[in-house]
């Protein structure tokens, strides 16, 4: 067993999105197409408020969202010419973050509660410990994953050893602890509430823990307009924007992401609003930390040889949110 405490750390709708080639409203007709993978998730608030309140039109820009199931997969839709740019977590950006044509240059929100363990009582499972000879699904090289690991090894559980880890799409999670294919899963919403609805509410259980500061970042390709780079600060002028109100009108906010996510998943949603830091646009070291702790776990699980070798910063642009908000980037070069 490789010494994984040295890497605990408290750490469809196919839309399309369009950005011109000006930054003036009336020329916005000649726009050229842009396309934006996002997860169907209050994680994208920002980008969601800002759309619904035409703050994106104002700076120029026409905008749609193409909607994945999880942000590694809006990566890889990215990376496979799907779209242009892509909302994801630091995990998927480790993972193959070097091999993508495309620089990050905000994260819109981070937390300590982007997942959890799902779980059935009817499994025997009561308590974190009880996941010992259980069999727990996930999606492989994701935060989730990730997670995983974490929580299990401050539970003293060793994965492939202690419990068997399977590996799903993130859609399939639900429906394969219905029928018991599994014991629980490691996931986030709306996969957990599917699988209350699959299963009800006194079947399941839930875990959580600190274990995993994680950020969900916008990163664009290298070859968007990269005649015109000042499109990538209007467009986070317009999620500066969405900040702002936010900052003034929580409730207004809200409203507009129910509005788009569907008043079900009302009760997700103000939890997340309790538990996710939603409301700017920023770059921390502490997403360099992360990903590199991560790079040391991906390296140790043998997925990856020279991850912790490589240099994030390589990755990250930071010249948008320094001409926007220079206090939001607190990187160290």
């Amino acid at each position: 067993m490789f010494d994984r405490r040295k890497i605990l750390i408290t750490l469809g709708f196919t839309f399309f999105i369009i950005g011109c080639g000006t930054l003036t409203k009336n020329e916005s007709k000649q726009a050229n197409p842009i396309r934006i993978g996002i997860q169907n998730s209050t994680i994208v608030s920002l980008i969601l408020i800002a759309q619904k309140e035409g703050y994106f039109e104002d700076q120029g820009l026409r905008v749609e969202l193409v909607s994945y199931p999880s942000g590694k997969l809006a990566l890889l839709g990215l990376k496979e010419g799907e779209v242009d740019a892509a909302t994801v977590a630091d995990m998927p950006l480790m993972a193959f973050g070097p091999d993508i044509p495309s620089k990050i240059i905000g994260v819109i929100a981070d937390t300590r509660n982007g997942a959890w363990i799902t779980a059935r009582r009817d499994a025997g499972i009561e308590h974190p410990e009880d996941l010992a000879g259980k069999k727990i699904g996930t999606q492989k090289n994701s935060a989730v994953h990730f997670f995983l690991d974490m929580f299990l090894l401050k539970h003293e559980l060793e994965p492939g050893k202690d419990c068997d880890v399977k590996f799903l799409p993130a859609e399939e999670l639900p429906s394969a602890l219905e029928k018991g294919q599994i014991d629980a899963f490691s996931m986030r919403n709306p996969f957990s509430n599917e699988a209350k609805a699959l299963l009800g509410d006194d079947v399941i259980i839930e875990f959580y823990s600190d274990v995993y500061l994680q950020h969900f970042c916008l990163t664009i390709r290298d070859d968007w307009f990269p005649e015109n780079p000042e499109l990538k600060t209007s467009l986070l002028e317009a999620l500066h924007r969405a900040g702002e109100l936010i900052a003034k009108n929580k409730g207004v906010a809200i409203e507009l992401v129910v509005d788009y996510l569907g008043e079900a998943r009302r009760p997700e949603i103000l939890r997340d609003w309790k538990n996710v830091n939603i409301g700017h646009v920023t770059l921390g070291q502490n997403l360099i930390l992360t990903l590199e702790q991560e790079a040391v776990w991906f390296q140790d699980t043998k997925e990856s040889q020279d991850s912790a070798r490589f240099n994030y910063l390589k990755i990250i642009d930071t010249t948008p949110l320094k001409t926007v908000h220079p206090k939001a980037v607190q990187l160290i070069k």
